[in-house]
């Protein structure tokens, strides 16, 4: 079983066909050619939101093995391959049901495939004593079955938070301020990186290992204190989703099979999709009113508002700070009272007020030097969760402004109005013109409240200009969704010298995502060869740029890039003044 491309490939599969026959004398059967028998099994109703077409027919195919009394699974993969590293652990809970052994080769061309010999002689004998189920239906493989979530009385739980940065902490802080229980997960923790160990067995990006870790840890330490079902009848997760390309819409799936091992199915996962601008969501009894529900979604925009705008404030004097631990400690302590405050009085526009005054006043005093704005502008961009997640970064960014490069950090607002703008563009109507329209309301309300600083951060067009700028330089396409567009739209402008704030130009862009990640894979590949284009028509051309994936393997070489790319960040500074 597995990709035409790898199972049909000698090369792709390491010879594994001729070895599984010749050598181990197997009856084997490439899963294409029993397309026929399962071409028609239902994949809608046995998994939501199936989106990638190659592992629909593998699902396809799985069911169809899982019932046969004489097939039996091999799996073959490529290390890394993003959809089938995350869709394994729903294959493999299929033959889990079904009692059949299920063998996972990972092949990649390798020249020697004697550990596939080994293996395969293992996994027959296995076969050979092995007694699968013969009476399942198609019914006991729905991976899960309708629940009765009208039921779950989701206000009367705890919701737990996967870290998005400190924009988890005040979206709990609104929830507290309206009576629901919230809790953000403690994150990157040593607890947390041994459960995602101990259940993420595939190369899957990182932000899933994540959260996955996250989320198991702190469940197995409610479960020690409190039991697990307690966890079943008094807790809920709030995890997102989307229905691809990228596997952050499978994060949901990968956690449900996890929550079902440990014996905690009854705990429901609050996801808003993508697909409908987050603007669909199961909202706690609370909220029973269209007013009700619209006034809690606009308290929860100014909380990510209020940490997208106060994290570039501290960005904008970090970097001038004579002591960046005292700061540091400050900017906490001052985390700290926001949080308080929003609990205590909302999104209330004129207690912010106040806030941000006396933030912008400590900052002030922290780093007087600050006001002369001349340190170089640097783009910290790239996948959502690594560019604010930065406990899973090793706080890179922080490391950057020490060396006094001055950071400008893409936005989550900057993605919701993404998100927005793309449903409008599939799906003209009413709503996203209006949500669109509120978002830049608010934009221009915030702005305000900020004042003159929030002006030098902003150097960025609206989603929307970047996208269509980057199809009218035909350079990629804005149907290819993701957040790849949007860095590589970015870039462009960077090249062009369009990113500037009136008193100077960016000087280097900084691009983070996670190791395998598929979306900033594609990004970084662009962005290099459209510079390397640039290049050779323009050998003198300075462009100061770093592509950092975090993973499990460490960048070695970080440090020496970034001190390197400190050098050309100032150089292009001096050639762009």
């Amino acid at each position: 079983m597995g990709r035409d491309y790898v199972v049909l490939d000698p090369q792709a599969s390491s010879q594994s066909g001729s070895m599984f026959t010749n050598q181990r004398g197997m009856n084997y059967i490439p899963q294409t050619f029993l397309e026929e028998y399962y071409k028609d099994i239902p994949i809608d109703e046995l998994s939501f939101n199936e989106y990638w077409y190659q592992n629909a027919h593998i699902l396809q195919a799985s069911i169809f093995v899982a019932q046969h009394p004489k097939l039996f699974p091999i799996r073959q993969m490529n290390f890394a391959c993003g959809p089938d590293s995350v869709k394994f652990y729903h294959e493999d809970e299929i033959f889990k049901r079904a009692d059949k052994p299920f063998l996972h080769l990972v092949t990649d061309a390798q020249t020697n495939n004697a550990p596939f010999v080994t293996r395969a002689e293992a996994h027959d004998r296995v076969v050979k004593k092995s007694k699968p189920k013969t009476d399942l239906e198609f019914k006991d493989f729905v991976l899960f079955p309708d629940g009765h979530k009208d039921k779950l009385k989701l206000g009367q739980r705890q919701w737990l938070i996967p870290y998005m940065g400190e924009a988890s902490n005040l979206g709990k802080a609104i929830l507290k301020h309206y009576g629901i229980e919230a809790k953000v997960l403690p994150t990157a923790t040593v607890q947390a990186k041994e459960a995602a160990d101990r259940f993420i067995t595939t190369e899957v990006c990182f932000p899933l290992r994540g959260v996955v870790g996250d989320a198991m840890a702190t469940l197995e330490e409610i479960a020690r204190d409190k039991g697990k079902d307690w966890i079943n009848d008094n807790t809920v997760i709030f995890l997102p989703t989307t229905s691809g390309p990228c596997r952050f819409g499978k994060y949901g799936e990968v956690l449900k099979i996890f929550l079902h091992k440990e014996g905690l199915d009854n705990i429901p996962i609050i996801s808003p999709s993508v697909d409908t601008g987050y603007l669909q969501i199961e909202a706690p009894e609370q909220f029973k009113t269209l007013y009700q529900k619209a006034d809690a979604l606009i308290n929860v925009f100014r909380a990510i508002k209020m940490a997208d705008m106060t994290d570039d404030l501290i960005r904008r004097f970090r970097p001038y700070a004579d002591d960046f631990s005292d700061f540091d400690e400050t900017t906490q302590k001052l985390w700290e009272n926001l949080q308080q405050l929003l609990m205590e009085k909302g999104g209330s526009i004129k207690y912010l007020k106040r806030w941000v005054k006396n933030a912008i006043d400590t900052f002030t005093k922290l780093s007087p030097s600050a006001k002369e704005h001349s340190l170089p502008l640097v783009l910290y961009i790239g996948e959502i969760y690594s560019r604010q997640h930065d406990p899973y970064t090793d706080y890179v960014m922080e490391r950057i402004e020490e060396e006094r490069l001055e950071i400008i950090r893409g936005t989550i607002a900057e993605w919701l109005e993404y998100v927005i703008y793309i449903n409008e563009r599939r799906n003209p109507n009413f709503l996203f013109r209006f949500v669109d329209n509120y978002m830049g309301f608010t934009d221009w309300r915030f702005k305000k409240i900020f004042g003159a600083y929030s002006k030098d951060h902003a150097v960025l067009p609206k989603p929307q200009k970047i996208i269509d700028d980057m199809q009218n330089s035909r350079k990629y396409h804005g149907d290819i969704v993701g957040e790849s567009p949007l860095v590589i739209g970015i870039f462009l402008k960077f090249l062009n010298g369009e990113l500037a704030n009136g008193r100077q130009k960016v000087s280097g862009i900084f691009h983070v995502g996670p190791f395998t990640c598929m979306q900033e894979g594609v990004a970084m590949a662009k962005m290099d060869a459209i510079a390397k284009e640039v290049s050779k028509r323009d050998p003198s051309l300075v462009v100061p740029m770093i592509h950092a994936f975090f993973g499990d393997s460490a960048n070695t070489n970080l440090e020496a890039e970034i001190a390197a790319f400190r050098e050309q960040c100032y150089l292009k500074q001096k050639l762009t003044k």
